[in-house]
């Protein structure tokens, strides 16, 4: 059988492709930034699909290639749509087409996506008219993100501007629906790829606080004012000139990153797994990057109501008054009086209350450690509502480890095993959410779990229990030194010291039990209890294992 053959135009179109990477390839290695890089692999991209477009208008049987291309359009959407494409992404595209020449349009887009195959590239692809593209992108979440990063490339302006504008229009109505349904995607998305930041192997694109985060800034963006550029949302005061700063700044790194695992796999690569970290950390453009560090953070008024003369809590948000800003969100108690306020109504602290409080303790030392911050910061352990949201944030702004100084040194702290994803500082946080989550259960675990009478002691022991990582010696023995301190930083009770330190020391103990001991010998089972008791301690630690 004889070999198929490759069209002339597909031949050079995999020639320029091969061309464009390698050299795209030199010019990263030589220090281009991430941002304009990935503009220049779209502007190669670019030309090569025109090029196939045109030999594909020339294909289609009874039609002039001017009268194919009058009625159709050509429509780069999400990330090539938005010029982000990094050297091996998959490309989107969608064929606009008028309503009377879909057939002749259904042949132009066979052509093009089966020489888009040949050439090497990735085509995701969809053939709609104007109307059906509106009507599909409004109902359906996934694909209202991809095509709110829309673009012309070729064939009939009139019918892109038949899409474009009518879209953005109806879009702005119907932002209140379009926010649910992307933060709903956007939190499916996390719980696959990682729901917190500290992941020990995120995916560049889609794990928290990675690309997709800043992409979702685009999207609530187009929904609510039409405009997806950070600086068209600047000017419309959507975000201040800090928040678009570090955006910018946030979405260079991850980009240069991104295509530095592209160039490096040879092919589509956004998984920064251990090999890739420890590779990356030793190459110039990152050199700086603490060896231990991972990708980490970057990043509707209805009737509300007063619990407080400087709280204000709404359906979905809890807020603060001005004075509350001016003279109060400096201080460490207060801010801990206002998480347990959100914890307790299980509400969301709103946007400008944290940049007042992040602007207030940027670059401070050490804070005192008062009595009314002793006390704020145990009854916030004891609300099950946010906890683990609430700690997560404190542990960003950097005054965590200012209550509990063990943090500063668990933070980014790697721990590569068979029992771990995230790093030292993230599992301790995500240990005391899981605590609170066991609550709801209706089994064992969960009745234990609120049979517990100082629950904020077990969520404190969860908070430090691994803080003893990173030393030479046994992390449970250095670990129950730390609790020691913890318990005195906190004036705790000599018995709540005692059974702090023991569940932080004998964590291990229960799970080494359970999976390398015989449990049918009653003496084993009862001198544990005997060595772990009272029965308070116990139920602490079963809930810990």
């Amino acid at each position: 059988m004889a070999a198929l053959r490759l069209r002339e135009s597909v031949i050079e179109a995999k020639q320029k492709l091969a061309n464009g990477r390698e050299k795209l390839k030199r010019q990263h290695e030589a220090g281009t930034p991430g941002v304009q890089l990935c503009a220049q692999i779209t502007d190669c991209f670019d030309g090569i699909i025109l090029d196939l477009v045109n030999a594909a208008a020339d294909d289609v049987p009874g039609f002039t290639p001017e009268r194919v291309l009058s009625n159709i359009a050509v429509v780069p959407h999400g990330g090539y749509g938005r010029r982000d494409t990094a050297p091996y992404s998959d490309i989107d595209l969608m064929v606009l087409h008028a309503p009377t020449f879909r057939e002749p349009a259904i042949q132009f887009t066979k052509r093009l996506q089966q020489d888009v195959f040949d050439v090497g590239l990735i085509l995701g692809h969809s053939l709609r008219t104007p109307s059906q593209a509106i009507s599909a992108a409004l109902s359906d979440a996934t694909i209202f993100t991809s095509l709110a990063e829309n673009r012309y490339l070729a064939g009939s302006v009139g019918l892109f501007r038949d899409f474009a504008e009518p879209f953005r229009r109806k879009a702005r109505r119907s932002y209140r629906g379009l926010f649910h349904a992307i933060m709903k995607a956007r939190d499916e998305e996390r719980q696959q790829y990682g729901e917190i930041v500290h992941l020990l192997e995120p995916n560049i694109k889609r794990s928290s606080g990675a690309l997709r985060g800043i992409q979702m800034v685009r999207w609530l963006g187009f929904a609510k004012f039409g405009e997806n550029e950070l600086d068209s949302l600047n000017r419309l005061g959507a975000i201040s000139d800090r928040d678009r700063k570090i955006l910018r700044d946030a979405r260079e790194y991850l980009l240069r990153l991104r295509n530095e695992l592209h160039f490096h796999a040879g092919k589509s690569s956004d998984l920064l797994d251990r090999a890739e970290q420890i590779r990356i950390a030793e190459m110039h453009f990152i050199a700086s990057i603490r060896p231990q560090s991972v990708v980490t953070t970057l990043l509707g008024p209805i009737m509300t109501r007063r619990v407080d003369r400087d709280f204000h809590v709404g359906p979905y948000r809890i807020s603060t008054s001005r004075r509350w800003k001016q003279h109060r969100a400096g201080q460490l108690d207060q801010v801990l009086e206002l998480m347990i306020a959100a914890s307790r109504f299980e509400r969301q602290i709103d946007h400008p209350t944290w940049e007042v409080i992040r602007a207030r303790f940027q670059g401070q030392g050490e804070i005192e450690m008062t009595e009314a911050t002793r006390k704020a910061f145990l009854t916030l352990l004891s609300e099950p509502g946010r906890l683990g949201q609430l700690l997560r944030r404190l542990h960003e702004l950097r005054l965590l480890e200012k209550i509990v100084p063990g943090m500063a040194h668990a933070r980014c702290l790697l721990q590569f095993n068979q029992y771990h994803k995230y790093t030292v500082d993230a599992h301790c946080i995500k240990t005391v959410e899981c605590a609170t989550e066991f609550l709801e259960r209706e089994d064992t675990l969960g009745a234990v779990c609120r049979s517990i009478k100082k629950r904020w002691l077990l969520h404190l022991a969860l908070l430090i229990h691994d803080l003893g990582k990173g030393f030479p010696e046994d992390h449970s023995i250095v670990g129950a030194e730390i609790a020691g301190e913890v318990a005195d930083r906190f004036w705790l009770s000599p018995q709540d010291k005692e059974t702090l330190v023991h569940l932080v020391r004998y964590h291990l103990s229960m799970s080494h039990l359970a999976f390398r001991r015989d449990t049918s010998d009653e003496q084993l089972v009862l001198r544990f209890a005997m060595e772990n008791g009272p029965a308070e301690r116990m139920k602490m630690l079963f809930v810990l294992t």
